[in-house]
């Protein structure tokens, strides 16, 4: 491979690389956003739908992570930085979610509680929200 292809071949991973994390930021912010507008009202629980669009959400966010993990650079140090940032708040905003779920399951254990991928856990304490 020569030097112009391999510079291309770079550019191009590191566009993919940032398209796939700002995907990961926007849906982490859209997440915030809904759980901060939720604690702005008085409590309630949410319907089954409110919880399975922040779960559809919370999934496009995983996926935008591996995906970005992918692509990352092993030798840019921003760019493991920067993954690893996202990362972070990916999980905070998960357990987040994962915490209105079981408080919302403790108060009606027929309610359903999902996985990232859509599963439902019978058990929360026992099944992970990421397996």
């Amino acid at each position: 491979m020569d030097q112009a292809s391999s510079t291309t071949m770079h550019t191009t991973q590191t566009r993919a690389f940032n398209t796939w994390l700002c995907l990961t930021e926007v849906r982490t912010k859209d997440i915030r956003g809904t759980l901060d507008d939720l604690r702005q009202g008085p409590p309630r629980p949410l319907s089954e739908e409110e919880i399975s669009r922040l779960m559809f959400m919370l999934g496009h966010v995983f996926h935008a992570t591996e995906m970005a993990q992918k692509l990352v650079d092993e030798h840019d140090e921003d760019q493991k930085r920067d993954l690893q940032a996202v990362c972070q708040e990916a999980r905070e905003v998960m357990i987040a979610v994962d915490c209105i779920q079981i408080a919302i399951w403790r108060l009606n254990p027929d309610r359903r509680c999902l996985s990232l991928n859509g599963r439902v856990r019978h058990n929360p304490y026992e099944e992970p929200i990421d397996k």
